[in-house]
């Protein structure tokens, strides 16, 4: 998870939610890793009550040094905010009294002084939270079988979408997901500078024809539409 803390005429300053300040990134506006929020993280801040995570000592004190505690949600109840309408919040308006090692606490869902378990701490949720949208996508493709449901849509977030397995094409897809997510490479053609390096003289080669292939590939992959 993270926000918006600072804005420049073409970068933004992205800071990470429960993680100190000096982990936060200047991100290019254009950038491929700017995503829509909770479109590639799991929205797991609508706790419920025996719920699991993690919890900074902070919220027990001012500790200069932070150390993250396992605790579990014992009570939940009505948050105080009145600062925005239901459809403009973006996390639940409640509290939840945390209890760990450290003793109980209440602490407002979108704190910063809890995380989702497992995020510096190798313990594993209670629970598994989900979101509708992405769930209910995935089930289409799944019925569709190898081939994939056949139906045209907009995916969540540009990138946040998958290969079609081809039969035995499944370690295959998983590597042109991970290159395709290797920001570097993936802006180098999405900008089209790769055609400067292409060589279709080569008779070892392909005449450009893998390459242009794969251009092809990530343009369609980042274009927001599956």
């Amino acid at each position: 998870e993270s926000k918006i803390v600072a804005v420049e005429a073409q970068k933004v300053r992205v800071h990470f939610m429960g993680w100190s300040e000096k982990f936060d990134e200047w991100k290019e506006r254009s950038s491929t890793q700017l995503q829509p929020f909770h479109s590639q993280v799991t929205p797991w801040r609508d706790l419920e009550k025996d719920d699991t995570l993690e919890i900074s000592d902070r919220a027990y004190s001012k500790e200069e040094k932070v150390t993250w505690f396992g605790g579990t949600v014992i009570k939940v109840r009505a948050g105080n905010s009145n600062n925005a309408s239901a459809e403009e919040r973006i996390f639940p308006d409640k509290e939840v009294l945390v209890s760990c090692s450290r003793g109980e606490t209440w602490v407002a869902v979108e704190s910063e002084l809890i995380c989702a378990m497992g995020t510096h701490t190798k313990a594993r949720p209670s629970r598994q939270f989900t979101s509708h949208v992405r769930d209910e996508t995935r089930s289409e493709s799944l019925r569709g079988g190898w081939g994939g449901s056949g139906r045209a849509g907009s995916s969540v977030a540009n990138g946040s979408v998958g290969l079609n397995n081809l039969g035995n094409t499944c370690f295959m897809n998983s590597m042109l997901q991970c290159l395709t997510h290797t920001q570097p490479l993936t802006e180098f053609f999405l900008d089209g500078k790769y055609r400067s390096d292409l060589n279709k003289d080569n008779v070892l080669g392909t005449g450009g024809k893998l390459t242009e292939s794969y251009a092809q590939l990530v343009s369609e992959y980042w274009s927001g539409k599956f």
